[in-house]
């Protein structure tokens, strides 16, 4: 057999072969799961608890005024003299409200007294604009406060409160509306009482004043006792 021309012996040389590239098996595994977790936690929030948006938040102040001006009865009110009497009166002031506002039509007022509904009327009937001489409405009344009866006729809302726009016809709750609520007086000459009765104020949390929102995500607006703010005397 003859031998190359160079005379050297011939050289055998290994034929290469591609590399294989390869994830690790424990790699993949942990990547597999990894993503599976994910998964899973994003079905878990989309479909099993679905976040629901906070319902909508409404700050107040709270002033407490012995001589707040009685509107509730015009008898009361002669509009040849002007002569308002007065009542103590706590008022809850709108500061904020969140965005967007609720609609009148779509809120509630509730009035608890006593471990029962002493008023209970969507917020549209229970708006009320002060004036010289007042208007007289007629419905909504107030109910019964426990045992306590407020005598005879019925008072009706705004001899017990009434809820004062900032702007009457905006028709959404804003900061600056105003819940005026009068406390415990006699009304002569007729046999009936004005005011929330007087224990509302010496017994903690026997009067709660509530905004529900009527809606489709139904919810409670704001929850207040009726108390004379701390440091008034």
């Amino acid at each position: 057999m003859p031998s190359p021309p160079s005379g050297r012996p011939a050289t055998h040389f290994p034929r290469l072969r591609p590399r294989r590239r390869a994830v690790s098996p424990i790699i993949g595994t942990i990547l597999l799961v990894s993503l599976t977790v994910v998964l899973v936690s994003l079905l878990y929030i989309l479909v099993v608890v679905p976040v629901s948006p906070p319902p909508p938040y409404i700050g107040v102040t709270v002033t407490y005024s012995p001589h707040q001006t009685y509107y509730g009865t015009p008898s009361l009110c002669p509009p040849t003299t002007s002569a308002c009497p007065t009542l103590p009166a706590v008022t809850f002031t709108l500061t904020q409200v969140v965005s967007p506002a609720p609609s009148y039509s779509l809120v509630d007022l509730l009035f608890h007294c006593n471990g029962t509904a002493y008023l209970n009327a969507g917020l549209t009937s229970t708006l009320f604009t002060p004036s010289v001489p007042p208007s007289a409405p007629t419905t909504p009344t107030v109910g019964l406060c426990g045992t306590f009866s407020p005598g005879s006729p019925a008072p009706v809302f705004n001899e017990l409160l009434y809820y004062q726009p900032l702007h009457p016809g905006q028709g959404r709750l804003s900061p600056g509306d105003q819940i005026v609520v009068y406390l415990h007086a006699p009304l002569p000459p007729s046999t009936s009482y004005a005011g929330a009765p007087p224990w509302c104020l010496t017994i903690p949390g026997a009067c709660t004043l509530e905004l529900l929102y009527t809606g489709t995500a139904g919810a409670v607006l704001l929850n207040l006792a009726l108390q004379i703010p701390s440091g008034v005397g």
